[in-house]
């Protein structure tokens, strides 16, 4: 499409964002008028494409159709499709793509465009930048450079090629002839001073699918037989389906027996996570989107006040700013918004308050706002030692504490620190392996009491109650130190909080803010404030409206993370304002699916599908018995005798012990005790901490065999990672492939299959599974694991049509039907039979149903 007609294209689209972006869509929502304006948009775009195909027709063609042209086949048609959720951000926005459809396979030959769904629930029409270029960034849209540069089949490093051979190992026995193995070469990009692409380009090898499949299953033959099964370790990502990582969660845990298994999420939600789990006792938000804009019915009412903590949520989560930024457009006023970070960003243009908090202060910030709260807005006076507490209860919701809170008082916290060496005999990468770890008491169940106690017998109900009062009494007594005057200097250090110069006058006219603790001699349109004065305005509206936290990462990445998200919590608990509609404490996802893709399924280390722990037996008995069950059915379908089946439905468990997060998992290759690590979606290779020490480790032969450790990765692009792998195996993208996904708010929703990947780019959910029926052919894995997901026999399948059963899988995962039975497989016997019964229970929505769900749920 010439360059002309492609801005006349980009420009149509880009007034429907502003549209979006201002309310001419957002107004329209709910009102009965969505199908009206989601025609018009589709309707006014088609026009634009199809003007634009005709314009660009070749010159000097027939403007009349032929009788010979009626023979022929039907010429590609412009389409709008619903895809899904984006695939940028936590945010979960809908997206509609306008295609190029071949009338042969119906499937889209292109994307041609991106805009939002007016319906959908959650962006209602609006996008932000990155959603629009999603399909351009994967090499569609007309991005050559982009689509070039897409993993399209496997790859193997030189290092493995066998002379003679022109191939890597496809045999155990074969491993010692490699250079890798023999000579110990390696030709890795350890110090990334290549570019990624030109690192492939020089030290890679394209093989074929079988060969890929067969030199993975060698290597992890190998290294099963002769390290067992906790050298092996996968490396997953919330950038993956929940199919996807569900399909490899079942494969280590219940097939191989490891649960050497963890996500990048850990790196980023599992604070969190942490918080969540530590304060509700469920890693769930008590709250949605539609709290920040959407009234209650009965009430009228959303939330009023919102506190924007270690977040830049006008550019990180656009959409959702954009309905905080309308709400406070609509009620200027009443509604109050407070940022609390060390930078000034975009975040802070609708802000009332700006809190210029030092870096690592969060914990106390909120510590002194709760104090604020107590004893100067309602008036508490407390004796600790008789458990003696009296406050107004204008501010403070003592019934909701005493239904809903008990109280858990550290006796004793500390410091501690641990030099941890991991060189041994299997590796040593001197001063590399030796880390300083530290740690705390406070994360030890037996440093705090509990007010009242689980573990204590009680008399009676006033015992009880006593003691409940005792314990808010002692953190009362804790807040007491957060004095603001003494505080405000520790949190602001030399910096000035700031008030929106509009609000300062409202307040001031009120007489609601004295005129001395403020500074209006300038013209700016933020204006500074005494910082204790600003503590007192934030904690006065955050415990009077209906307050809505939001935070990111500034909050999670954090050695306090967990605390914080506690102390949270621990402020709209006094408030109560828990379970309140338009109240509540919300973490925006970074990672597109970590909450439905890696927190829901179980893919970390110490986590079972839908809520589990490993460590707790019970749980992972009511899993195994659901994983053997699905197992003998799948079995029992490809027509295995009931001894066969008993023998392999016996070996479906799993292992006892939760495995090391992620830091630990890559400090245990580096000392030579993970052999094998699959890295799918994800790059460590670029984004741990402390990398360069990690890459050392993935680059480096093993002191006690140079084969390991063998790093295999599964993506859609070269990266930093694939600077360090042995094994690439070329990736399906969003639109390219069918999975689940689950956003910050938990709306589920499914990303259609609409266009082929290219090449030999396959699903991650296929890989997974080709993979386990390797492993399941060779005896290493149960049989039926994970090669039941298949629709069909696939050796007598392959057989008839000719072909190895690996090529005939990559060739049929591009079919839309088979490709989709598939999932349904997957989805409507395992995870709805894990999820039901559980707090994640959605087993009515069969998989068909769930795809003509647009919206989601």
């Amino acid at each position: 499409m010439p360059d002309e007609t492609r801005r006349d294209v980009l420009k149509a689209i880009a007034l429907g964002a502003a549209l979006a972006a201002v309310g001419g869509v957002v107004t329209y929502y709910g009102t009965g008028r969505e199908k009206t304006v989601y025609e018009t948009v589709t309707k006014t775009l088609t026009e634009t494409l199809t003007k634009t195909m005709t314009e660009t027709a070749t010159p000097g063609e027939a403007a009349t159709t032929t009788e010979a042209e009626e023979t022929q086949p039907a010429k590609p048609r412009l389409a709008v499709v619903p895809v899904g959720p984006c695939r940028f951000c936590g945010t979960g926005c809908g997206v509609q793509a306008q295609v190029i459809v071949d009338p042969q396979t119906g499937m889209a030959k292109d994307i041609v465009a991106l805009m939002g769904i007016p319906t959908y629930p959650v962006n209602k029409g609006a996008l932000c930048t990155k959603a629009f270029y999603i399909h351009k960034s994967i090499g569609h849209g007309g991005n050559e450079q982009a689509y070039e540069q897409r993993l399209k089949k496997p790859l193997v490093i030189k290092d493995w090629i066998i002379p003679g051979k022109n191939r890597p190992p496809i045999t155990p026995e074969e491993i010692p002839e490699a250079p890798r193995v023999k000579n110990r070469q390696v030709s890795k990009n350890v110090d990334a001073t290549a570019p990624t692409v030109e690192h492939i380009k020089k030290n890679y090898v394209e093989i074929d699918w079988d060969t890929a499949v067969k030199f993975f299953t060698a290597m992890f033959k190998y290294a099963l037989q002769k390290y067992g099964p906790h050298s092996f370790a996968y490396y997953g990502s919330g950038q993956l389906g929940t199919e996807e990582s569900y399909v490899i969660n079942k494969l280590t845990k219940g097939g191989i027996h490891t649960n050497n298994l963890d996500g990048n999420p850990r790196m980023c939600m599992v604070s969190a996570v942490g918080g969540f789990i530590t304060s509700f006792g469920a890693d769930e938000p008590e709250v949605s989107y539609d709290h920040i804009d959407i009234p209650e019915p009965d009430t009228g009412t959303h939330a009023e006040t919102f506190l924007l903590i270690g977040t830049n949520t006008a550019e990180a989560h656009p959409i959702v700013f954009g309905r905080i930024a309308q709400v406070k457009q609509k009620n200027p006023d009443k509604v109050k918004v407070i940022l609390a970070d060390p930078r000034k960003t975009r975040s802070g243009s609708i802000a009332d308050l700006w809190l210029p908090l030092r870096w690592s202060m969060d914990v106390a910030f909120l510590n002194t706002l709760a104090h604020i709260v107590m004893y100067d807005l309602d008036k508490c006076k407390v004796d600790a030692r008789t458990g003696k507490v009296e406050c107004r209860g204008e501010y403070v919701d003592i019934t909701w504490l005493k239904r809903h809170a008990d109280f858990a008082i550290p006796v004793s916290t500390a410091k501690t620190w641990a030099l941890k060496e991991y060189n041994n005999k299997y590796n040593n990468m001197g001063d590399l392996n030796k880390v300083w770890d530290m740690g705390t008491t406070a994360s030890n169940a037996a440093n705090y009491k509990l007010y009242p106690s689980v573990g204590k017998e009680y008399k009676s109900e006033e015992d009880v109650e006593k003691d409940w009062w005792k314990g808010f009494a002692l953190y009362l007594k804790f807040l007491e130190l957060y004095k603001p005057e003494i505080m405000v200097k520790i949190l602001f250090g030399d910096e000035k909080p700031l008030i929106n110069r509009k609000t300062a006058e409202q307040l001031i006219k009120a007489g609601e803010l004295s005129p001395d603790k403020v500074n209006m001699a300038s013209n700016d349109p933020f204006v500074e404030i005494d910082p204790i004065e600003a503590m007192r305005l934030a904690a006065k509206w955050m415990a009077k409206n209906r307050l809505l936290v939001l935070w990111t990462m500034g909050v999670n990445q954090k050695i306090q993370g967990v605390h914080t998200v506690n102390s949270i919590i621990n402020f709209l608990a006094l408030t109560g304002q828990i379970g309140k509609y338009g109240a509540g404490a919300l973490s925006l996802t970074g990672q597109p699916n970590a909450c439905g893709g890696i927190r829901d399924q179980g893919g970390l280390a110490h986590v079972l599908p839908y809520g589990r722990l490993i460590a707790l037996k019970a749980a992972r008995e009511q899993v195994e018995n659901i994983w053997k069950k699905l197992t003998e059915d799948y079995l029992r379908e490809r027509g295995y005798s009931a001894d066969a089946i008993k023998k392999e439905v016996e070996n479906v468990y799993v292992h006892p012990v939760p495995g090391p997060h992620v830091v630990e998992m890559f400090r245990r290759v580096n000392a030579g005790q993970l052999k094998i690590v699959w890295i799918a979606e994800t790059n460590p290779g670029h984004s741990l901490p402390n990398v360069f020490k990690f890459r050392a480790g993935m680059a480096k032969p093993h002191d006690d065999d140079p084969a390991f450790p063998f790093i295999v990765v599964s993506d859609i692009y070269p990266t930093r990672t694939t600077d360090l792998a042995d094994l690439v195996l070329p990736a399906a993208a969003w639109g390219e492939k069918e999975f689940k996904y689950g956003c910050s708010e938990r709306r589920y929703a499914v990303a259609a299959y609409i266009i082929q990947p290219p090449g030999e780019a396959v699903g991650d959910h296929m890989i997974f599974a080709m993979l386990g029926k390797a492993w399941e052919d060779e005896g290493l894995v149960p049989k039926g694991i994970v090669s039941g997901f298949f629709p069909e026999d696939v050796d007598k399948a392959a057989k008839t049509a000719g072909k190895s059963w690996v090529q005939y899988i990559v060739e049929k995962s591009r079919d839309k039907k088979w490709h989709e039975e598939f999932i349904n497989r997957i989805w409507d016997r395992d995870i709805l039979s894990l999820a039901k019964n559980t707090y994640y229970d959605f087993s009515y929505v069969k998989r068909e149903a769930f795809r003509k769900m647009i919206n989601g749920f």
